[in-house]
């Protein structure tokens, strides 16, 4: 909680954002629990598959500030908290049966994101996606499959391994 505080200190021009969340999260209790704080537009549903791991505070200063952000935790995703997220990302952990949509989420491996990865804008990640550590993913990009390489940049749709990364990346 007092890293909660020092961060309000520092984000002075963000004071409405966060009296709007802080009512709509714990007045209202509408939105997730497992943040300290969540942007009353994002929702993350299935939240007992969601879980922060890690050091630092980009994830959940992202949720916190950054809208349109879904976060589908049925199968499991699995967030470092040193993870950047840009407004709109979606996070999809499972899918539904294409024959039967009254059934619930078809099973799948759960979605893994690394330390120091930065998901762009409106990019979706879909099940069973794993991504290792310093990946960079596009705005607007959708992750179909997991990529088993580290500093690396992905982009498009299908994404796919645009380049490595640079020191000044």
């Amino acid at each position: 909680m007092k890293g909660f505080f020092i961060d309000l200190i520092r984000d002075r021009g963000v004071w409405g954002l966060y009296l709007v969340n802080f009512v709509f999260q714990k007045i209202l209790r509408i939105t997730s629990g497992k943040v300290s704080l969540l942007h009353f537009t994002n929702v993350i549903s299935a939240e007992q598959g969601f879980e922060l791991v890690g050091e630092g505070r980009f994830a959940e200063r992202c949720l916190r500030i950054n809208g349109g952000i879904v976060i589908q935790a049925g199968n499991g995703v699995r967030l470092d908290r040193s993870v950047l997220l840009g407004p709109g990302v979606k996070i999809f952990s499972g899918n539904h049966d294409p024959d039967d949509f009254a059934k619930p989420s078809l099973p799948s491996a759960p979605i893994e994101i690394g330390a120091d990865c930065w998901i762009g804008a409106n990019a979706v990640i879909l099940p069973g996606v794993r991504l290792l550590s310093r990946t960079i993913v596009g705005a607007g990009s959708v992750v179909t499959r997991s990529v088993d390489e580290r500093n690396v940049i992905i982009a498009g749709n299908p994404a796919k391994i645009v380049r490595q990364r640079t020191k000044k990346d």
